[in-house]
């Protein structure tokens, strides 16, 4: 799928939509959770603190020197770096004040008072009136507001009315000469220390001397109130929105921070914009080729990356990734390209849709028979145009507490033309044709005016053990007796409406959906997929029906594109390309031209050349068989392509041709008339030459003077006859030798015998003798016999009758086939009787002829396809018999008309 420069367009707007809103408040808590999450679950730092807390009690706000002076003392014993007291005690006296200023190492803190209405500061805490003399510097105790109810931040200056005060961290960290104006005004906190990773101690125990000195050395005392009552807790990271960390161990982990340069960096918004950009770039094509479930994927993959690079970056270069917009930025890029890709893979659908529908439109395929609205004339037409019924007609059965038939359809009559008037399925003649396993035959009318030769019939429209309606016909009896096997193939016809009948109302049901289930259920029919797959289903079975045709055909045919390759073609080319020794791999135009035309390479180029160049087309006689005695031609042609016809994306050909069409056009027919025609006139000239030969023996004796007269007359009566019979052989043989071969039907033509018979024995002997079944076979009481029958046709039966006849012989034994000698039949001559017989035990007289006479069943068995050669053989004027003689052999006889 190609990457359109509107999508890159869209998707940076995106990005910068989310960079301004990165802040909103329904993006920056995603960020700040993931800080919180990986803040809490870092791992804890192995480096010495760099701060110690003092605590003490409020209520020594107000006491003197003794407590803070003393305090000051014992702290300063313990050389720390710098003391830091978040307060000015109201008690202390200038004495105290005057040793903090002298040392140069002491900082205080002081804080910002609420105006009474809490809406906002009215100034800075007023430092008492000993501590006034000195200057002290001091630090703004103010922790940066919460966000969500969670301190992140500590600030490095604090805005007031238009001033900047230093923050107390700073100032307790580097003291007032490390105090800038520029910069960053304040920074996020890292936690790796833990919520008490800090050394505490107690003021109270300090003044008693109750401490270790050297716990202080080199480091920052930070003094300051605990006091859960009257001193409000603060939130952090590590639960989660609940106060539980006191102001002076915030304001420890921000000094401890700023001393082992642990602050934690926040990318700026102008830096995230590219980032943002540059991720939405990379990502967008990958996305855009991506099924939804793969995009699932890697989304969940991207989002685990940015969870460590963001974990790795805070831990390692104390720079936090804001991964928030970053999340947001993947999470919208992957529903968007998806949204993309199915927008673009509708519009390919709707467009496959109104392709294949226009497609189909030409090539004028008519629509499903549901949806047409003759559906019922369309079944009885089918009917009809196989039956040939006089009239017909199709009642419905409609479901419900009273069952009734509604008439959908009649033809060659009208509903009124209905003898019965009641339309109660319960009621004869309907419950009679239901309960009946076969066809009814009506016999009392159930048409009005019925006829003296026509039979009426009633059969039950079934699915299942389901009725679902009843079809009522009436035929002529010749044409009843005309068609084979009528109860069963009427049988066959009423289960098949009922299968259509039942399917209609499947489909019928999807169609009068109400419109709450329309609305509330899946409707197929309104899915663009739907619609699509229907479409591309109708030319599927479009170009499967073609192909069907194209292996049905006789006629082996394939095409080839321009560069040799093998496209399409039907079964029966493969089949002679792979008996003519070429693979399926090797089925190149040249190739097979030359190995099937058998011409030389350079003649089949020049051929072709003459094809694609000057459009022409090339025949030639091949050389390839499929069975014994086939004979193909080879035609060559140019499959042009249509030219108002749009080319597809991969549907370039040189020449503007779509390639060859090689035919391999079997001619064996045409071969076999003439043969026959060859064969009929070496049989004329024979019996012409023996009835010559007797007039010209009757003359020579007429010319004989010793010859009597009686005996004269005798012989110009035979010589006369002999004329008649010759003249006779001419006229009968003229009709066959006049026969048209483009016309020709051989269903009835004189063929000789014996090759038949030999051909269909060699198609039979071997599957016999795998069961150790052999043929003794006598024909010497047949000559060269001709008899009326179609070659194929009767060469088909007498391999049937084989089959038949070896299957149902005990192992071991032999099936006889001989010709009885009958002398009516030698003077005659005017049919021929084949005799076949086996040795079995499977079979009686009475189960035979039972089989042989049960028309009732579909079943496409032996004894089906012996009753269909019988009737077959009986409009060749010949006869099929098949008997059990003693229980012991089943004997066929089979007799054929002859030719003179």
């Amino acid at each position: 799928m190609s990457v359109p420069r509107r999508g890159f367009a869209s998707i940076a707007g995106l990005v910068v939509i989310i960079w301004l809103v990165s802040h909103a408040a329904w993006i920056k808590p995603l960020d700040d959770a993931l800080f919180d999450y990986i803040s809490s679950s870092l791992p804890r730092s192995d480096a010495p603190p760099a701060v110690v807390l003092v605590r003490a009690e409020l209520r020594a706000h107000h006491f003197d020197d003794e407590y803070w002076l003393g305090l000051l003392t014992r702290l300063r014993s313990g050389e720390p770096r710098r003391i830091a007291f978040m307060m000015m005690p109201e008690g202390a006296s200038a004495a105290f004040f005057e040793s903090a200023a002298n040392g140069g190492d002491v900082v205080f803190g002081r804080t910002l008072v609420l105006r009474e209405n809490d809406l906002g500061y009215e100034g800075v805490s007023i430092e008492p009136e000993a501590a006034a003399p000195f200057n002290l510097p001091f630090g703004i105790v103010e922790p940066a507001p919460a966000v969500h109810g969670v301190h992140r931040r500590t600030p490095l200056r604090v805005e007031f009315q238009g001033q900047q005060f230093p923050a107390f961290a700073p100032m307790a960290a580097f003291g007032p000469q490390s105090v800038t104006k520029n910069g960053a005004s304040s920074f996020l906190l890292d936690f790796s220390r833990g919520p008490n990773g800090l050394p505490q101690a107690s003021a109270d125990r300090i003044l008693a001397d109750d401490f270790n000195a050297q716990a202080f050395k080199d480091k920052v005392v930070i003094v300051g109130y605990v006091d859960d009552t009257y001193i409000p807790m603060v939130s952090t990271p590590f639960n989660g929105g609940v106060a539980q960390m006191s102001v002076l161990g915030l304001q420890g982990i921000a000094v401890d921070n700023l001393l082992s340069q642990r602050t934690v960096t926040a990318l700026t918004d102008t830096a995230l914009l590219p980032i943002l950009l540059l991720l939405a770039v990379v990502l967008f094509p990958i996305f855009i080729r991506l099924r939804f479930v793969h995009g699932i994927a890697l989304s969940a993959a991207l989002l685990a990356v940015v969870y460590f690079a963001a974990q790795l970056s805070l831990t390692k270069l104390q720079l936090w990734l804001p991964s928030g917009p970053i999340a947001l930025l993947i999470v919208i890029e992957f529903f968007y390209t998806a949204f993309i890709a199915m927008a673009r893979k509708d519009q390919a659908i709707q467009a496959m849709t109104t392709g294949a529908l226009n497609r189909l439109s030409r090539l004028d395929a008519p629509v499903s028979v549901f949806d047409s609205p003759d559906y019922w004339r369309h079944i009885a037409d089918f009917i009809d145009a196989r039956l040939d019924v006089r009239r017909l007609i199709i009642l419905d059965l409609e479901g419900g507490r009273k069952p009734r038939l509604k008439e959908v359809i009649a033809l060659n009559c009208a509903f009124a033309d209905i003898d019965e008037r009641r339309r109660d399925p319960s009621r004869v003649p309907y419950s009679f044709a239901a309960e009946s396993k076969k066809p009814s035959r009506l016999t009392a009318p159930f048409f009005k005016e019925p006829q003296s030769n026509e039979e009426e019939f009633l059969l039950p429209l079934r699915f299942g053990e389901e009725i679902l309606g009843f079809w009522a016909f009436s035929i002529e009896r010749e044409k009843m007796v005309q068609i084979p096997l009528f109860s069963p193939l009427v049988a066959e016809y009423a289960e098949e409406i009922g299968k259509l009948l039942y399917e209609r109302r499947i489909w019928r049901g999807v169609q009068k959906l109400s419109w709450f289930d329309r609305w509330f259920s899946f409707d197929p029919k309104r899915v663009s997929y739907n619609r699509a797959r229907h479409a591309v289903a109708a030319l599927g079975g479009r170009l499967k029906m073609m192909e069907d045709v194209f292996d049905l055909m006789t006629t082996a045919i394939g095409v080839f594109d321009l560069f040799g390759r093998f496209v399409a073609g039907s079964e029966k080319l493969r089949v002679l390309l792979k008996n003519a020794g070429l693979g399926v791999d090797e089925f190149d135009l040249v190739a097979i031209l030359t190995r099937i035309a058998n011409v030389p390479a350079a003649e089949v180029k020049r051929s072709l050349r003459y094809v694609v160049h000057q459009r022409g087309s090339i025949s030639v006689v091949t050389s390839v068989t499929e069975q014994s005695g086939a004979t193909l031609t080879l035609h060559v042609r140019p499959l042009q392509r249509d030219p108002d016809e749009d080319l597809g994306e991969a549907d370039a050909a040189p020449f503007d041709l779509r390639g060859v069409i090689v035919e391999l056009v079997d001619v064996t027919q045409l071969r076999q008339i003439y043969e026959l025609k060859e064969g009929l006139v070496e049989k004329i000239n024979k019996e012409l030459r023996q009835s010559l030969q007797g007039v010209q023996h009757a003359a020579s004796m007429m010319g004989n003077n010793t010859v009597p007269q009686v005996h004269r007359g005798r012989l110009l009566t035979l010589t006369s006859k002999k004329l008649v019979d010759a003249v006779n052989v001419l006229e009968e043989a003229q009709r066959y030798l006049d026969l048209n071969v483009h016309g020709a039907r051989l269903e009835c033509f004189p063929v000789e015998l014996k090759p038949l018979i030999e051909r269909a024995l060699e198609a039979v002997r071997l599957t016999a003798s795998q069961r150790g079944i052999g043929f003794r076979i006598d024909l010497e009481n047949l000559g060269q016999e001709f008899v009326f029958a179609d070659p194929e046709t009767c060469r088909d039966v007498i391999m049937l009758v084989l089959n038949y006849l070896a299957s149902r012989a005990r192992p071991d034994t032999t099936v006889d086939l001989y010709v009885k000698q009958d002398p009516l039949n030698v003077i005659k001559r005017h049919e021929v009787v084949l005799w076949f017989m086996n040795q079995s035990e499977k079979e009686t007289q009475a189960s035979l002829q039972a089989k042989l006479l049960d028309d009732t069943t579909n079943s496409r068995d032996e004894y089906f396809q012996l009753r269909n050669a019988m009737r077959i053989i009986q409009t060749w004027g010949g006869a099929l018999s098949i008997d059990v003689e003693g229980g012991k052999h089943i004997v066929v006889k089979l007799t054929l008309k002859g030719f003179f």
